[in-house]
């Protein structure tokens, strides 16, 4: 029987500064002796892949992810539960995402406190906080005195996230490396301005439609994020029609398609 395997991202065997999980690189190695099709969410993964790992560039294939037709502009009065739940009583940027150290968020705390935005937003982060991680943010926040202004929620349910995105000021995933990245969808799906950076799949799941900044530099977050929340109402509505065009449906289709190749 044919052996199709999707692979996500492959940041465990990359030498980005977290340290190698050595029992994933030896599974992606097993995928590359074993497999008869491997899928790749986006092109930069399989690039990342294909560099560590001998495989027949033939035998791949990408197949974007989608976003889910929940995330959309809401009218504003219907988000104010969902704000008050959370305790945000004033305009609010928004992260999503787990605690990862890929995802940046000590230099994004950082460049938050330099940004014209914490003037007049609070920052939400919104999503799993590892062990031992939440500390180093809570300290993070107090050295730079804006404890009123971030909202360090943890997980947060799945239902809440529509309105979540939909309330944002601004979306901002500024990763080291993402595999993939749906929150840059998503918040462009929600009529959203989008930041995230110039690592990983990012620019290409952005496609143009975002803020792209280095996410190594606590300076341009910051410029970015004051320069998505100056992006025009045309640019938001084509970041729109871009992110609907990304559907579950066309992901579901080709993933078929590239197993009833292989049967």
């Amino acid at each position: 029987m044919p052996k199709v395997v999707t692979c996500y991202d492959v940041y465990p065997a990359l030498d980005i500064g977290f340290g190698s999980r050595h029992w994933q690189v030896s599974t992606y190695a097993d995928f590359a002796r074993r497999a008869d099709r491997i899928l790749f969410v986006s092109e930069h993964s399989r690039r990342d892949f294909l560099r560590l790992f001998p495989y027949d560039v033939s035998r791949t294939s990408v197949t974007h992810l989608g976003v889910a037709d929940s995330f959309h502009p809401r009218a504003p009065e219907t988000l104010a539960p969902t704000r008050e739940k959370y305790g945000l009583a004033e305009p609010y940027l928004l992260f999503v995402g787990a605690s990862n150290p890929q995802k940046n968020l000590l230099r994004l705390l950082d460049a938050f406190g330099r940004s014209a935005a914490r003037h007049d937003h609070q920052l939400m982060l919104a999503g799993p906080v590892y062990p031992g991680q939440l500390a180093p943010m809570q300290a993070r926040v107090a050295q730079l005195a804006i404890e009123a202004r971030v909202r360090i929620a943890g997980f947060v349910d799945a239902a809440d996230l529509p309105n979540l995105y939909a309330g944002a000021s601004a979306v901002l995933l500024p990763s080291v490396y993402e595999g993939f990245g749906l929150p840059i969808l998503e918040g462009m799906a929600s009529g959203v301005p989008v930041l995230t950076s110039t690592a990983g799949s990012c620019p290409e799941i952005a496609a143009g439609h975002g803020v792209l900044v280095d996410p190594l530099s606590v300076d341009d977050i910051a410029r970015g994020i004051d320069a998505a929340l100056r992006m025009t109402k045309t640019q938001l509505e084509d970041a729109r029609t871009y992110a609907r065009g990304m559907t579950w449906r066309r992901t579901a289709q080709q993933t078929l398609e590239t197993y009833r190749a292989l049967c």
